[in-house]
């Protein structure tokens, strides 16, 4: 179960993290994998963060011991980006592994996440529930590897790239659509946290007999 800090903890926490309370936190997180667009996103997103010296993107992007090159090609192209469009200082780029609750702090001080999947798969994304866990606004794709989340997400229509990026830009500046994302996914996480979601059953079993 993750209890989120205090209000009065998230400047604390943001300036552990070297963030400041005027920016504005674009994070995704899970394994460093080419085609899940951990660099890509940014590549499309780099024009944007050049106008706006708030807005921070924060990719916690650890290696999978089964993937080291993929690992290894994310990680290059996202200093590679930082560097061509001189956002270095916005771009946070977290590529060790990470205890869960720091994974959950870092979204919970966050603005919106996003995770992006270019195709349909026959697996569901591990990652999402850090999001959910976190309440953090989560913009994904159409891909089916995310139709197990109900609510606090933003669905785009496709897979297109460019539609995603200006999904993420559009939605990070609606604050109301962002307080009921987040709402919602306060919603969600009640239903399933333990012991509710076991309690839910035991319903559902003593209705049955």
């Amino acid at each position: 179960m993750y209890h989120p800090p205090g209000i009065r903890q998230k400047e604390e926490l943001r300036a552990k993290y070297g963030f400041s309370m005027t920016d504005r936190i674009i994070t995704t997180f899970g394994f460093a994998s080419v085609g899940r667009g951990h660099f890509e996103v940014l590549a499309q997103l780099a024009p944007l963060l050049q106008s706006d010296p708030r807005i921070k993107v924060q990719l916690i992007l650890s290696g999978n011991f089964l993937n080291e090159l993929g690992k290894n090609i994310v990680h290059s192209n996202i200093h590679d980006i930082a560097r061509d469009y001189h956002i270095g200082p916005q771009v946070t780029l977290v590529p060790d592994f990470i205890s869960d609750l720091e994974v959950l702090n870092r979204m919970w001080i966050s603005d919106i996440g996003f995770l992006y999947m270019g195709q349909h798969t026959l697996s569901s994304s591990s990652a999402a529930s850090f999001f959910v866990s976190a309440r953090l606004p989560l913009v994904v794709t159409a891909s089916c590897h995310f139709d197990h989340l109900r609510r606090g997400v933003i669905r785009t229509g496709d897979f297109s790239l460019p539609m995603f990026c200006r999904t993420i830009w559009e939605t990070l500046h609606d604050q109301p659509l962002l307080n009921k994302l987040r709402t919602d996914h306060e919603i969600g996480y009640q239903q399933f946290v333990w012991p509710n979601f076991g309690q839910n059953y035991l319903d559902v079993y003593k209705k049955a007999i």
